[in-house]
């Protein structure tokens, strides 16, 4: 390993990246193209490492957005983006990263911050080829290209570093007589972090040494704060040997394995069975909830709860069937056959009706036992599979203008952000809340310990001034003393703050 990152480190150092270009692949053996060690290199990594650094901060608020942002601005800073679509990337990642000092919810703030890492790192991976994003994705599921950046990642970091190393002790060498300054500036670089490193360990092992210092931060911090800053390196390393890893490769060929018998089967079969399914499910509706009670033995709330993930797994199936189907048809024409191309389409539409129906039942659930996160995300991921077989349809019929993979990712982030928009607690809350009016029913704990900051305002513009919404009232109250939020401007976070001032206002 220590001679693979030798000659990385001496291949960075010989070659400009000015004068590289991507070469052809001889046989087995990639062609890379990396960087020449320059100070913009270096200030990309420590950009990195202090965003690393940074994200592990809480509240999320302000401080993990900085975060975030330095990581796009490293990749920037070093150029590590080369394609266009990259750069779009890297501008809508700016989308989920604001949201992350505006909503407060742990149902979006995962999954913001998913969002900006998956848009870098894809940013990352993009190059100019056919199917850019699909090739990036696959990409990043293979194996080779993580054992590389994981192997080589030290020699980018050498070959940035040396010329740095060796610059600042050959400028203080003035040799003079009797003198080796060039020898003591070394010895000095070399000593000072080792003490320095060593003296933070023995303090934070230690009370009594510890007093003994006089430092702005406690060591047990430094130590931590320093060893996020080496991870943060060695990941933005990794990060920027992975993008600057040029291989071209060659168009990928799918060798067709069904002809139009195979495909007129089972497109035959599946649409057969979702007709049955469809049939049964509109005799159900029709004849009523006692023709169900009578045939299943469930009622009406219990028929709605069974088999709504199932549903949703059946139609997730059928779409990569159907995708499968196609890239493994054969091409005897320029176009699929009639019949293949309407069993296509009827699989499609009959596999929505499907969705729809999963989609009632867990609505009638909902109208039994109320509104819930987990439900109401549950209702959006089935819209999500709708609108991606509404893709799939247009991909199915040759009539999608851009590549289906960066249809169904623009779709998901497109339902990301309308849901930080919309504000799913607010959502949840306020439903619940219009079900209490009219059923008196609502699950008080939920309400209160379960929704966060997100849906604060939502509650204390709805509830009266009945018994029970002054209960809530108090109920809040307890929260918010328990919990009353850090006014540091680097733990800003808009809906956490505007919730607690809304408390503070009417709370004794």
């Amino acid at each position: 390993m220590v001679s693979g990152m030798t000659d990385v480190a001496s291949s960075v150092a010989e070659h400009p990246v000015d004068d590289l270009t991507d070469e052809e692949v001889d046989g087995d053996e990639p062609s890379y193209w990396l960087p020449r060690p320059s100070g913009r290199t270096l200030a990309a990594l420590a950009m990195g490492a202090l965003a690393f650094d940074l994200v592990f901060r809480a509240p999320v608020g302000l401080v993990t957005a900085v975060s975030l942002g330095l990581l796009i601005g490293a990749a920037f800073m070093g150029r590590w983006v080369t394609t266009t679509a990259g750069r779009v990337c890297l501008a809508i990642s700016v989308g989920p990263l604001v949201m992350l000092m505006v909503r407060a919810s742990w149902w979006l703030v995962p999954l913001n911050v998913i969002a900006v890492l998956g848009l870098v790192i894809v940013a990352l991976e993009l190059r100019d080829e056919p199917h850019a994003v699909t090739r990036a994705a696959g990409r990043l599921l293979r194996p080779t290209p993580a054992m590389f950046s994981l192997i080589s990642w030290p020699g980018l970091l050498l070959a940035t570093m040396s010329p740095v190393l060796r610059l600042l002790p050959n400028r203080l060498a003035k040799p003079t007589a009797g003198r080796q300054p060039g020898s003591f500036a070394r010895g000095l670089i070399i000593t000072v972090p080792v003490v320095f490193v060593l003296v933070l360990l023995l303090g934070s092992s230690d009370a009594l040494f510890g007093s003994l210092l006089t430092m702005p931060a406690a060591p047990d911090q430094a130590v931590s704060h320093i060893g996020r800053l080496a991870a943060g390196v060695a990941l933005t390393a990794m990060l920027a040997t992975r993008a600057l890893r040029r291989v071209v490769e060659p168009e990928l060929r799918v060798t067709p394995v069904l002809g139009s018998t195979e495909l007129t089967m089972l497109l035959g079969a599946i649409t057969a069975v979702y007709a049955i399914f469809v049939t049964v499910q509109v005799v159900a509706a029709v004849a009523g909830a006692a023709y169900v009670q009578e045939t299943t033995g469930l009622t009406v709330a219990e028929y709605a709860r069974s088999g709504f993930f199932q549903l949703l797994a059946a139609a997730a199936f059928t779409l990569a069937v159907l995708l499968a189907g196609k890239r493994h048809a054969s091409r005897d024409a320029d176009k699929p056959g009639q019949l293949v191309a309407i069993l296509n389409q009827t699989t499609v539409a009959l596999t929505l009706a499907t969705v729809a129906v999963a989609v009632r039942r867990l609505l009638l659930y909902e109208a039994a036992f109320g509104l819930t996160m987990l439900r109401l995300y549950t209702v959006v991921f089935a819209l999500f599979i709708g609108v991606v077989f509404v893709l799939t349809a247009i991909h199915l019929g040759e009539r999608l203008p851009f590549d289906h993979f960066t249809g169904v990712l623009g779709v998901a982030f497109g339902f990301l952000m309308l849901m930080n928009i919309a504000n799913p607690e607010a959502i949840v809350a306020g439903r619940n809340l219009d079900r209490f009016a009219t059923t008196s029913e609502l699950d008080l704990r939920y309400l209160v310990d379960d929704l966060g900051p997100d849906s604060v305002p939502r509650i204390l513009e709805q509830v009266s001034d009945s018994p029970e919404g002054t209960r809530i009232r108090k109920l809040l109250c307890f929260e918010f003393d328990n919990g009353r939020p850090d006014h540091q401007l680097r733990h800003y976070n808009r809906s956490r703050v505007e919730a607690f001032d809304l408390l503070e206002a009417i709370c004794p």
